[in-house]
């Protein structure tokens, strides 16, 4: 029986040894470098040429209710703004049109379309486009006047979208 309780006592206090080993812990950091992303989509699904074909037209001017759509997605918050490539509609004969005949704006907030960067424009936050306010759509307006000469006209609408 004492060789029992010897072999007893020296298992017991190797396991006893044993579970009183130390543990270890080791750690490093993780580093996230975010840069600045920001991008913006825009689809033109309700967009149709402006057709001035009668008296009404001339006088009401034609709008085009939720014409371009836009999906804005960043990491910070944004400002899109618009402007004309050029200060006027031209065509094929070289006639002009003052790019001012179009409006441009979001919820029948409109304003003259210009060739220099606009005050008016639309800003969000950061986040995707299923944020509130980050996807949205401009309506436009034209009204051309009588004094126009008649012609198929166009002209390029720029967006920038930049960080704030």
């Amino acid at each position: 029986m004492g060789r029992s309780l010897l072999v007893f006592l020296m298992i017991f206090s190797f396991l006893e040894g044993f579970s009183q080993a130390e543990t270890r812990v080791v750690s490093h950091k993780i580093h996230l470098d975010l840069q600045e992303v920001l991008t913006v989509e825009m689809s033109q699904d309700n967009l149709e040429s402006f057709v001035f074909n009668t008296e009404e037209a001339y006088e009401s001017g034609i709008a085009q209710e939720a014409a371009c759509t836009f999906k804005v997605k960043g990491n910070t918050d944004w400002y899109l703004s618009w402007q004309a490539t050029s200060p006027s509609f031209t065509n094929a004969q070289g006639y002009q049109v003052p790019a001012s005949v179009l409006e441009i704006g979001k919820d029948a907030n409109y304003a003259p379309l210009t060739a220099s960067a606009s005050a008016n424009g639309v800003s969000g936050q950061r986040g995707n486009h299923n944020r509130a306010g980050n996807t949205f759509s401009l309506s436009y307006k034209a009204k051309p006047s009588h004094d126009m000469p008649k012609g198929e006209y166009s002209i390029e609408v720029m967006y920038t979208l930049t960080p704030r």
